[in-house]
Protein backbone atom coordinates (compact mmCIF):
# COMPACT_ATOMS: atom_id res chain seq x y z
CA UNK A 1 0.00 0.00 0.00
CA UNK A 2 0.95 3.81 -0.84
CA UNK A 3 0.16 6.23 1.33
CA UNK A 4 1.11 10.13 1.92
CA UNK A 5 1.89 11.99 4.69
CA UNK A 6 2.37 15.55 4.46
CA UNK A 7 4.22 18.01 7.10
CA UNK A 8 2.73 21.39 7.74
CA UNK A 9 5.51 24.03 8.24
CA UNK A 10 3.48 27.36 10.52
CA UNK A 11 6.14 29.67 9.03
CA UNK A 12 6.72 31.22 5.74
CA UNK A 13 9.76 30.30 4.44
CA UNK A 14 10.07 28.42 1.05
CA UNK A 15 13.09 25.93 1.16
CA UNK A 16 12.74 26.11 4.71
CA UNK A 17 12.22 22.10 4.38
CA UNK A 18 12.56 20.29 1.10
CA UNK A 19 10.54 17.17 -0.06
CA UNK A 20 13.91 15.13 -0.89
CA UNK A 21 15.54 15.78 2.66
CA UNK A 22 12.48 13.98 4.67
CA UNK A 23 12.31 11.04 2.23
CA UNK A 24 14.70 9.36 3.81
CA UNK A 25 13.16 9.69 7.05
CA UNK A 26 10.17 7.83 5.81
CA UNK A 27 9.06 3.82 4.82
CA UNK A 28 9.53 2.30 1.73
CA UNK A 29 6.08 2.69 0.43
CA UNK A 30 5.31 6.15 2.09
CA UNK A 31 5.64 9.87 0.00
CA UNK A 32 6.42 12.60 2.52
CA UNK A 33 5.05 15.97 1.17
CA UNK A 34 5.53 19.49 2.50
CA UNK A 35 2.87 22.53 2.97
CA UNK A 36 4.54 25.88 4.07
CA UNK A 37 2.41 28.13 4.79
CA UNK A 38 1.45 31.43 2.71
CA UNK A 39 0.22 34.12 5.11
CA UNK A 40 2.49 33.29 8.28
CA UNK A 41 5.57 35.00 9.47
CA UNK A 42 8.89 33.93 8.39
CA UNK A 43 9.64 32.63 11.74
CA UNK A 44 7.29 31.84 14.70
CA UNK A 45 9.10 33.72 17.50
CA UNK A 46 5.54 34.47 19.59
CA UNK A 47 2.41 33.43 20.79
CA UNK A 48 1.39 36.12 18.39
CA UNK A 49 3.03 34.13 15.17
CA UNK A 50 1.66 31.05 16.12
CA UNK A 51 -2.00 32.83 16.84
CA UNK A 52 -1.83 34.18 13.01
CA UNK A 53 -0.52 30.45 11.65
CA UNK A 54 -3.17 27.81 13.42
CA UNK A 55 -5.73 28.85 11.13
CA UNK A 56 -3.96 28.54 7.86
CA UNK A 57 -2.60 25.31 9.30
CA UNK A 58 -5.98 24.08 9.84
CA UNK A 59 -7.21 25.02 6.50
CA UNK A 60 -3.97 22.90 4.86
CA UNK A 61 -4.92 20.43 6.93
CA UNK A 62 -8.50 19.67 6.05
CA UNK A 63 -7.40 20.20 2.00
CA UNK A 64 -5.14 17.52 2.67
CA UNK A 65 -7.99 15.25 3.91
CA UNK A 66 -10.12 16.35 1.25
CA UNK A 67 -6.87 15.52 -1.47
CA UNK A 68 -6.36 11.86 0.02
CA UNK A 69 -3.15 12.48 2.50
CA UNK A 70 -3.31 9.68 4.82
CA UNK A 71 -1.92 11.60 7.89
CA UNK A 72 -0.75 15.27 8.19
CA UNK A 73 2.50 16.13 10.90
CA UNK A 74 2.88 19.95 12.43
CA UNK A 75 6.69 20.45 11.52
CA UNK A 76 7.71 22.51 14.63
CA UNK A 77 8.32 21.48 18.02
CA UNK A 78 5.94 23.60 19.40
CA UNK A 79 3.20 21.30 18.29
CA UNK A 80 1.55 24.81 16.88
CA UNK A 81 -2.02 24.21 15.81
CA UNK A 82 -2.51 20.26 16.70
CA UNK A 83 -5.56 20.60 18.61
CA UNK A 84 -7.45 22.40 16.39
CA UNK A 85 -6.30 20.36 13.63
CA UNK A 86 -7.41 17.17 15.50
CA UNK A 87 -11.21 18.52 15.41
CA UNK A 88 -11.37 19.22 12.03
CA UNK A 89 -9.88 16.38 10.49
CA UNK A 90 -10.42 12.41 10.96
CA UNK A 91 -6.74 11.10 9.39
CA UNK A 92 -3.82 10.77 11.90
CA UNK A 93 -2.10 14.23 13.08
CA UNK A 94 0.95 14.20 14.57
CA UNK A 95 2.67 16.96 16.64
CA UNK A 96 7.11 15.85 17.01
CA UNK A 97 6.90 17.25 20.50
CA UNK A 98 4.05 15.04 21.61
CA UNK A 99 5.56 12.01 20.09
CA UNK A 100 9.08 12.30 20.90
CA UNK A 101 7.95 13.03 25.23
CA UNK A 102 5.90 10.14 25.16
CA UNK A 103 8.75 7.61 23.53
CA UNK A 104 11.14 9.31 25.82
CA UNK A 105 8.74 8.77 28.79
CA UNK A 106 9.03 5.07 27.58
CA UNK A 107 12.83 4.87 27.17
CA UNK A 108 13.91 6.17 30.34
CA UNK A 109 12.59 7.75 33.57
CA UNK A 110 13.74 11.11 32.49
CA UNK A 111 14.54 13.60 29.12
CA UNK A 112 15.72 16.49 28.22
CA UNK A 113 15.16 18.86 25.53
CA UNK A 114 17.64 20.61 23.77
CA UNK A 115 16.13 23.87 22.05
CA UNK A 116 17.46 27.04 19.89
CA UNK A 117 17.11 29.64 22.66
CA UNK A 118 16.02 30.10 26.28
CA UNK A 119 13.13 31.82 25.43
CA UNK A 120 11.87 28.52 24.02
CA UNK A 121 11.82 26.59 27.86
CA UNK A 122 8.80 27.91 29.18
CA UNK A 123 6.62 26.56 25.94
CA UNK A 124 8.35 23.22 26.50
CA UNK A 125 7.67 23.39 30.29
CA UNK A 126 3.79 24.22 29.21
CA UNK A 127 3.53 21.50 26.21
CA UNK A 128 5.43 18.78 29.00
CA UNK A 129 2.73 19.73 31.51
CA UNK A 130 -0.35 19.68 29.12
CA UNK A 131 0.79 16.09 28.16
CA UNK A 132 0.64 15.14 31.59
CA UNK A 133 4.66 14.15 31.55
CA UNK A 134 6.06 17.42 33.63
CA UNK A 135 7.22 15.05 36.11
CA UNK A 136 9.79 13.39 33.05
CA UNK A 137 11.20 16.67 32.25
CA UNK A 138 14.57 17.79 33.10
CA UNK A 139 15.61 21.13 32.83
CA UNK A 140 15.82 22.29 29.27
CA UNK A 141 18.94 23.62 27.25
CA UNK A 142 19.11 25.61 24.46
CA UNK A 143 22.24 26.34 21.84
CA UNK A 144 22.09 30.28 22.05
CA UNK A 145 21.29 30.40 18.63
CA UNK A 146 18.40 31.16 16.49
CA UNK A 147 16.52 28.66 14.10
CA UNK A 148 17.93 30.17 11.29
CA UNK A 149 21.20 30.39 12.91
CA UNK A 150 21.13 27.05 13.54
CA UNK A 151 20.50 25.54 10.40
CA UNK A 152 23.12 28.05 8.34
CA UNK A 153 26.24 27.23 11.15
CA UNK A 154 25.57 23.63 11.28
CA UNK A 155 28.75 22.63 12.72
CA UNK A 156 28.44 24.96 15.48
CA UNK A 157 25.15 23.82 15.78
CA UNK A 158 25.89 20.52 15.83
CA UNK A 159 29.12 21.05 18.35
CA UNK A 160 27.19 22.97 20.94
CA UNK A 161 24.29 20.22 21.10
CA UNK A 162 26.85 17.51 21.81
CA UNK A 163 27.87 20.09 24.43
CA UNK A 164 25.21 20.56 25.98
CA UNK A 165 23.88 16.80 25.78
CA UNK A 166 26.56 15.59 27.95
CA UNK A 167 26.22 18.19 30.42
CA UNK A 168 22.43 17.07 30.64
CA UNK A 169 22.95 13.78 30.92
CA UNK A 170 26.08 14.42 33.80
CA UNK A 171 24.45 17.64 35.17
CA UNK A 172 20.74 16.61 35.33
CA UNK A 173 20.92 13.23 35.44
CA UNK A 174 18.85 12.86 31.87
CA UNK A 175 18.25 9.21 30.50
CA UNK A 176 16.75 10.52 27.44
CA UNK A 177 17.64 13.23 24.87
CA UNK A 178 14.93 15.07 22.88
CA UNK A 179 16.23 17.70 19.53
CA UNK A 180 13.82 20.19 20.41
CA UNK A 181 13.93 21.97 17.00
CA UNK A 182 12.94 19.93 14.05
CA UNK A 183 15.13 21.99 11.63
CA UNK A 184 18.31 19.84 14.26
CA UNK A 185 16.88 17.02 11.87
CA UNK A 186 19.50 14.10 10.81
CA UNK A 187 21.95 15.09 14.19
CA UNK A 188 20.71 12.86 15.99
CA UNK A 189 23.74 10.21 15.05
CA UNK A 190 26.56 12.53 15.54
CA UNK A 191 25.17 13.25 19.10
CA UNK A 192 25.01 9.66 20.14
CA UNK A 193 28.63 9.61 19.08
CA UNK A 194 29.70 12.14 20.72
CA UNK A 195 28.34 10.96 24.03
CA UNK A 196 30.11 7.23 23.24
CA UNK A 197 33.19 9.57 22.87
CA UNK A 198 32.83 11.24 26.31
CA UNK A 199 32.27 7.22 27.51
CA UNK A 200 28.17 7.98 28.07
CA UNK A 201 26.95 4.98 26.30
CA UNK A 202 23.08 3.88 26.36
CA UNK A 203 21.34 7.20 26.21
CA UNK A 204 18.59 7.73 23.44
CA UNK A 205 18.24 10.62 21.07
CA UNK A 206 15.21 10.95 19.67
CA UNK A 207 15.27 13.14 16.25
CA UNK A 208 11.25 13.96 16.40
CA UNK A 209 10.42 14.99 12.79
CA UNK A 210 11.43 11.10 11.97
CA UNK A 211 10.05 9.40 14.53
CA UNK A 212 6.55 11.14 13.88
CA UNK A 213 7.01 10.42 10.32
CA UNK A 214 7.09 6.57 11.43
CA UNK A 215 4.54 6.75 14.12
CA UNK A 216 2.23 8.53 11.47
CA UNK A 217 2.79 5.00 9.33
CA UNK A 218 2.08 2.87 12.00
CA UNK A 219 -1.10 4.36 12.54
CA UNK A 220 -2.46 4.67 8.48
CA UNK A 221 -1.09 0.59 8.97
CA UNK A 222 -3.04 -0.20 11.84
CA UNK A 223 -5.95 1.78 10.95
CA UNK A 224 -5.77 4.49 13.99
CA UNK A 225 -6.40 8.02 14.20
CA UNK A 226 -7.32 10.42 17.12
CA UNK A 227 -10.66 10.24 18.94
CA UNK A 228 -13.22 12.30 17.73
CA UNK A 229 -15.11 12.51 20.89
Amino acid sequence: MTYEIRLILPVNVEGLRLEEDVQEFGVSDARISVQVLKKASPTEDGRIDTNVAIPEMVGFAIAAERDGIDAVLVDCMGDTGLSAIREAVSIPALGPAQTAMYFAAMLGRKFSVLTSLPEHHTQIRELARSYDLETHLGPPRSLGMSVLAAMNEVERTKKVLSQEAIKAVREDETEVIILGCTSMSGMGPGIKADLANANIKGIPVIDPIPLAIRTASIMIACDLSHSQI
